[in-house]
């Protein structure tokens, strides 16, 4: 059945992320609702033209131009993994935002997360990047109480960005599974 407060979150999750798949929409939206209606009014907007489905990759994409291979569009279809995993019950809000973070987060317990997704290819401009950007967004004297998280390849590469005062960072696994870690002392 369709379910149009489902229909205009899943529509709003793929217009907002740009190229996403359905287990990320699943994983988004099954806490409050079974996966065969998830599936359902997927095909649904699928089918009144609403949403895109890549015929070769099955990603799912927003009516405007968008590019799946776009690398901007990858890392923020990477990013959100996290948000999917959260899943709706644990999400207030959530935005897109400008390089070099990918997804803003403002959690149900209004905690405010910002995620930054880092690759071999970004690492040296994203060290460049990131505390310039967060001391222009974050006015002097105002205390940062937003939860920092990179997104990183390996655990290798924690070390690399240890003084970039993230709060913690998180290794996606074969599954798109976050696993979150913070450094030691």
């Amino acid at each position: 059945m369709v379910s149009s407060i489902l229909v205009d979150n899943i529509f709003n999750f793929v217009d907002r992320i740009g190229v996403v798949s359905d287990e990320q929409i699943i994983k988004m939206f099954e806490a409050t609702h079974g996966i065969d209606t998830i599936k359902y009014n997927i095909n649904h907007l699928v089918n009144d033209n609403k949403i895109n489905r890549k015929s070769n990759t099955h990603m799912l994409m927003r009516r405007q131009s968008v590019c799946e291979t776009d690398f901007g569009q990858k890392l923020l279809s990477q990013a959100a993994w996290l948000l999917a995993f959260m899943g709706e019950k644990q999400v207030r809000e959530y935005f897109t935002i400008d390089y070099p973070a990918q997804l803003f987060i403002i959690g149900e317990n209004n905690i405010c997360y910002d995620v930054t997704v880092f690759t071999f290819q970004t690492l040296n401009a994203l060290k460049m990047a990131v505390l310039p950007k967060r001391r222009l967004m974050i006015p002097q004297g105002i205390e940062d109480e937003t939860v920092h998280i990179a997104v990183i390849p390996d655990k290798e590469m924690a070390n690399e960005i240890r003084d970039l005062k993230f709060d913690n960072y998180c290794i996606l696994d074969e599954d798109n599974q976050p696993h979150y870690h913070q450094w030691e002392n």
